[in-house]
């Protein structure tokens, strides 16, 4: 189970960011659930001796060190300039029992109107559940980063273990990996550093859930890791 909101976003007054909105946006929504959920806001999450028990740390895949559960579609290089009244699209993705913490998005949406200093206007396109059945056999070319080629069943298995999925076993029949590309941007949420790695590949693949071709899949999927096209 896969919740899709689509919002839609716009700079009246334009926009001139630091880093890219779509990235400040998940950034802040996590940075927010963290400040409503956290009880213990003077520790790390790896000191803390209430992470097991802790929504935030479920929810953000152990705080960036597994497979967050709230991602955004995003590419890796995003415009940073905005025009005056410029619309900016944010695609939400909410995997397995995260569905059931969506209040946690509509109330960062609701109560937010700045972003990095920026004005912005806003209202949800679209709010639905998305086909994750279908499954596709075939060639894929992996388009955006992602880190190895075992990440890819680690993942599922997180997303079937943690967020009460139901994903089939992906079979990897041929695998074609590219050289290692890095992204020398810095990326930090809540104390966590991000290190935006891995390499380009085609595989052929049996059993792989399709819709994971729109959204990514691995530890940067959360960010817009992931991303591959029928080959």
């Amino acid at each position: 189970m896969i919740l899709k909101l689509s919002y839609n976003i716009r700079f009246p007054l334009g926009a001139n960011f630091q880093s890219d909105p779509k990235y400040l946006f998940i950034k802040n929504i996590y940075k927010g659930m963290k400040n409503v959920i956290c009880i213990n806001k003077n520790h790390t999450c790896n000191g803390c001796e209430k992470k097991d028990n802790c929504l935030y740390y479920f929810l953000s895949g152990e705080n960036f060190m597994q497979y967050p559960s709230i991602l955004i579609n995003r590419e890796f290089v995003e415009k940073k300039n905005i025009n005056k009244n410029e619309n900016l699209k944010i695609e939400l993705y909410l995997i397995g029992v995260a569905c059931e913490y969506v209040g946690f998005i509509r109330e960062f949406f609701d109560s937010s109107n700045k972003l990095g200093g920026f004005y912005f206007q806003k209202h949800i396109e679209k709010e639905e559940y998305i086909d994750d059945k279908t499954l596709y056999n075939g060639k894929l070319r992996f388009i955006s980063f992602i880190n190895s080629i075992e990440e890819i069943s680690e993942c599922l298995n997180y997303y079937n273990r943690k967020y009460n999925c139901n994903y089939p076993n992906v079979f990897i029949k041929d695998a074609d990996i590219g050289m290692s590309i890095r992204d020398f941007n810095h990326y930090q949420i809540n104390g966590k550093k991000i290190n935006i790695a891995g390499y380009k590949m085609n595989l052929y693949v049996e059993q792989y859930p399709k819709i994971f071709l729109e959204i990514g899949i691995g530890k940067l999927a959360f960010l817009g890791g992931g991303k591959a096209y029928e080959n």
